[in-house]
C-alpha cells in the first residue's frame, strides 16, 4: 500500500515475464523486514512458487521463520478461536443457534468489507476458474477481466488483513502488526 492507495503487480508464466525474478525480489525484501507478504492461503501459493522456482525455497523459509509472510485464512482461525474458541461454527447471542463459519477469501472480504464478490469466484465462466487458458501468455496480454480479477484478489487478501488488524487493535488482544 503506497500513500493509502493499494499498488499490485501482476506476474504471469511467460519466459519475458521475469516472475521468478520479481517473486525473488519481494522475498529478498521480506527476508530483510523492509516488507510483509500477505496471502490468503499462503501453504498453497508458497508450495506453488517452491515447485515453480526451487532455488527460491530458501528465501521463502528464511522469511517465515522471520515472520515475515502472513495468511489471512489462518489469521481469521485465529481470530474465531481467540473470540470463541471454534474454527466451524459461531456461537449466535441467543445461545441456541450457531452460524457456520467460512474460510473462503471472498466471504472474508464480504464480512470485512460488505463487497460481494461470490460471482466472480464461483462462476463457472469465471478467470478463477480458468485462468489455465492463459498458460504461456505473457501478462500484458491478458484479457482485461483477467488481469483486473487477478489484481483485485490481491487487493482483496490486503483489505481484509488490514481490517482483521483492526478488529484486533479494538479488541485489545494483540498489539502486533499482522500478528
Amino acid at each position: 500500500r503506497e500513500g493509502g492507495k493499494i499498488e499490485t503487480a501482476l506476474l504471469g508464466n511467460h519466459p519475458d515475464d521475469s516472475a521468478e525474478a520479481q517473486i525473488e525480489l519481494m522475498l529478498k525484501a521480506a527476508v530483510a523486514g523492509q516488507s510483509k507478504l500477505v496471502f490468503h492461503n499462503a501453504a498453497y501459493d508458497l508450495c506453488v512458487i517452491a515447485r515453480t522456482y526451487p532455488k527460491l525455497i530458501p528465501l521463502i523459509f528464511q522469511a517465515l521463520e522471520n515472520g515475515s509472510i502472513t495468511d489471512t485464512l489462518i489469521r481469521e482461525k485465529l481470530l474465531n478461536l481467540s473470540r470463541h474458541g471454534k474454527l466451524d461454527m459461531m456461537p449466535l447471542p441467543d445461545g441456541h443457534t450457531s452460524l457456520k463459519l467460512s474460510y473462503h477469501l471472498s466471504d472474508l472480504v464480504l464480512k470485512y468489507t460488505g463487497a460481494d464478490r461470490t460471482a466472480v469466484k464461483n462462476d463457472e465462466d469465471s478467470w478463477r476458474l480458468n485462468y489455465n487458458m492463459l498458460d504461456g501468455w505473457k501478462v500484458a496480454d491478458y484479457p482485461a477481466e483477467a488481469a483486473d480479477y487477478a489484481r483485485t484478489d490481491a487487493s482483496d487478501t490486503l483489505e481484509v488483513c488490514e481490517q482483521q488488524q483492526q478488529s484486533v487493535n479494538v479488541q485489545g488482544s494483540l498489539e502486533t502488526e499482522y500478528f
